[in-house]
């Protein structure tokens, strides 16, 4: 009897799938029905990597000079500081082809990708006073380098539009030579937000 039990608790279920038709109008809130790899290559084909690097002057100050904000902008950093050093800031990320012409490609990427900040403030503890926030350094931006690192497309790139609210940016791309071979406008379509449910399958 237990024997019985155990090979009907190990016996094999087949899922048959169904036909199914997506509405392509919207977001697909099935299960995939069949193999989306080719989809997906045909999507990365579209998709380019990138580097964005900025390079910062920092300034250092001593707690005790009491250096803030405000006593920053009237008498600026370098007459305040006590030392100063150089530093770098890189990101990378990925940007996707939407257009292209004879002269130039436009991408779409997220803005926080390419946004750096142009000043940077770090606090420290006043040695006497706890109700006065002093800062202990600034960092302030001096240049930033744009670069797309995927062939034929190696080269700058200048930020046209920027949303940090959507976190969007688009990018543009002077070509080098109007002749050469590009990566393909990416040909899904697009997705509305508000048509996502509990179960969407995004990609």
């Amino acid at each position: 009897m237990v024997l019985v039990i155990a090979l009907a608790g190990c016996a094999r279920k087949v899922f048959i799938p169904v036909d199914y038709e997506p509405d392509l109008r919207k977001y697909d809130t099935a299960f995939p029905y069949s193999d989306v790899s080719r989809e997906l290559e045909r999507a990365f084909e579209s998709i380019v990597r990138i580097t964005v690097s900025a390079s910062y002057n920092t300034y250092i100050f001593d707690p005790a000079d009491e250096v803030t904000v405000e006593k920053l902008r009237q008498m600026g950093a370098e007459s305040l500081s006590v030392s100063k050093a150089s530093a770098s800031n890189t990101k990378a990320g990925t940007a996707t082809v939407i257009a292209t012409s004879r002269r130039s490609i436009a991408l779409l990427t997220c803005a926080h990708v390419v946004t750096m900040d142009d000043t940077l403030f770090t606090y420290a503890a006043h040695p006497q006073r706890s109700d006065l926030e002093v800062l202990a350094s600034v960092s302030i931006r001096q240049r930033q380098n744009n670069l797309i690192l995927e062939r034929p497309l190696f080269g700058t790139f200048v930020v046209v539009a920027n949303d940090s609210v959507k976190d969007l940016a688009i990018l543009k791309t002077n070509l080098v030579n109007p002749g050469q071979t590009l990566p393909p406008v990416i040909r899904n379509k697009l997705g509305k937000p508000q048509d996502l449910v509990l179960g969407s399958f995004i990609y």
